[in-house]
């Protein structure tokens, strides 16, 4: 019952809770697909994404293929998006785990958006701490910069930080986390407030 309430809880909308923009995601793995919702201030989406690690066409440059649809909170836009990420580089050290990886995604908008068609490319730089006991719950910070490129939007970069809690006893973990966006000149633009939860089925 006591988990059952944690889960109900998370499903609250953050906002409410203060005046940035707020956002929760929920990701899940079944096999090698990830499923992946989200309730945000500019758009509600569901994901799924596909690792092509275990398939007949693994190779070493794509790592996984994904579609989303995504719906504006405001009703004026809808939009349908393919994506492709490159297999992750990563690097282990004592002070951590360190990854980078490369997204390149076609962006179909449709329900009326005067936003265009476009082709847009990312990096995804990750950076996670060694994980440290606070009583029996895990804890790992972490942080994220993924700058964006496009030629009809303008580049931009959304970078994250936050912690990561898991429970032996819970199936999930929690992440909240703050977002700094940056516009092309990498001007602050606004932050917003955030919440991944991962489930393990």
């Amino acid at each position: 019952m006591k988990k059952l309430l944690i889960l109900l809880a998370l499903l609250i909308p953050l906002k409410g809770f203060t005046a940035d923009p707020t956002e929760l995601n929920i990701r899940t793995h079944v096999g090698d697909a990830e499923f992946y919702l989200r309730e945000g201030y500019f758009a509600d989406h569901y994901q799924i994404n596909y690792s092509l690690a275990n398939t007949p066409i693994a190779n070493p440059i794509v790592g996984s293929v994904g579609y989303r649809h995504a719906q504006s909170s405001r009703g004026n836009f809808s939009e349908s998006r393919v994506l492709m990420d490159t297999q992750p580089l990563s690097y282990h050290s004592p002070i951590g785990h360190f990854e980078a990886k490369g997204r390149v995604e076609f962006r179909d908008f449709n329900g009326g958006s005067r936003k265009r068609d476009e082709w847009r490319g990312r990096l995804i730089f990750d950076y996670m701490t060694p994980s440290f006991m606070v009583a029996s719950y895990s804890v790992n910070g972490w942080a994220k910069v993924q700058p964006r490129f496009s030629a009809k939007s303008k580049d931009d970069s959304r970078n994250q930080a936050g912690i990561t809690v898991s429970h032996p006893e819970w199936p999930f973990s929690l992440s909240p986390f703050v977002e700094t966006y940056r516009n092309e000149d990498f001007n602050h633009k606004y932050n917003m407030i955030g919440l991944n939860v991962k489930a393990y089925l």
